[in-house]
């Protein structure tokens, strides 16, 4: 099968998921799927990764025309630490901020979807409100009938039309089942892991720890948080906010945040409890990766020490 086959095959499964999710068969002007839940839009995005694996890009605009400050970019740094899923990136040509999330297409399924969907509007719609009151500008939901004179939004639409119906979110399953799942992967999977003190499982990729842990998350549902602490006691300023801010936009299966408390970066994402072995393999790859090329960078511009120092 052909990249483009890849796709196109990924592009009809989706489209089968939203349909039946939420009654929704709409598409932009660039082809990605929008899904309307309450204030909030949300667009996905079939595409093809460099090692010829497809992924689904979810992501929604939360606010535009924000003042862009070191109060607001290290909001977005420490907030999307909070996320259940995905993280917050910063547009600064178009002032613009943005939730993002990726799935990993090959084995995506539509309560995964359905879910995903579900919590990154309900995202975009709780910190849209809490954006707009700390730093001005608007809701993007506010934007298509104040000013038609904008420059180009992220795959901009049209924001009239039919909200989707109401969906039904999927059973999910109990913290303790997950915890069961995830030994079971772990052994298969990885060489190097533990379960620490705390009970999560600690697993060695390279300089990196990855730490999986089954959690609950908002809303009554439950999933596994990855994360890796990249760097401790660097120096915390505009500029190490602005980049994680920022850096978030070229990240995929991974999102960078500001942890609170003691100066701590880290690289983090969140599977549905729905995941399977391949899921979770990518997603510990992926966070080990950011954690790796991330480390080094913020160091060398703003001090502290790896967290492969401090072990």
């Amino acid at each position: 099968m052909t990249a483009s086959d890849s796709v196109a095959l990924l592009r009809k499964t989706l489209a089968r998921y939203l349909k039946q999710s939420f009654e929704s068969g709409e598409q932009d002007a660039d082809g990605d799927f929008v899904v309307r839940r309450g204030s909030a839009v949300t667009y996905l995005r079939p595409v093809e990764r460099t090692d010829a694996k497809t992924v689904v890009y979810v992501w929604s605009i939360t606010n535009l025309d924000v003042n862009v400050d070191g109060a607001l970019t290290r909001f977005l740094a420490t907030a999307s630490g909070e996320l259940a899923f995905g993280g917050f990136f910063l547009d600064q040509e178009r002032r613009a901020v943005v939730v993002r999330h990726t799935l990993l297409g090959d084995f995506v399924g539509r309560d995964e979807v359905t879910e995903v969907i579900e919590t990154v509007s309900s995202s975009a719609q709780v910190y849209g409100a809490r954006i707009k009151a700390m730093f001005g500008g608007r809701l993007f939901s506010e934007s298509a009938a104040s000013r038609r004179d904008d420059p180009p939004l992220p795959n901009p639409i049209r924001l009239e039309g039919k909200e989707a119906a109401p969906s039904r979110l999927p059973e999910t399953a109990p913290v303790a089942e997950l915890g069961r799942r995830l030994e079971r992967h772990a052994g298969k999977l990885f060489k190097d892991w533990r379960v620490d003190g705390e009970g999560d499982f600690a697993i060695g990729a390279g300089r990196a720890v990855v730490w999986v842990r089954p959690a609950e998350l908002p809303r009554e549902r439950s999933g596994v948080r990855i994360w890796s602490i990249t760097n401790l006691d660097m120096r915390v300023d505009d500029e190490l906010t602005r980049l994680i801010a920022t850096e978030n936009a070229s990240l995929a299966f991974a999102s960078l945040y500001l942890g609170q408390g003691r100066p701590e970066v880290a690289a983090g994402h969140t599977l549905a409890s729905t995941f399977n072995g391949t899921e979770l393999g990518e997603a510990v790859v992926a966070v080990a990766a950011a954690a790796n090329e991330y480390g080094d960078r913020i160091k060398t511009r703003f001090g502290g020490r790896l967290f492969s120092e401090v072990q």
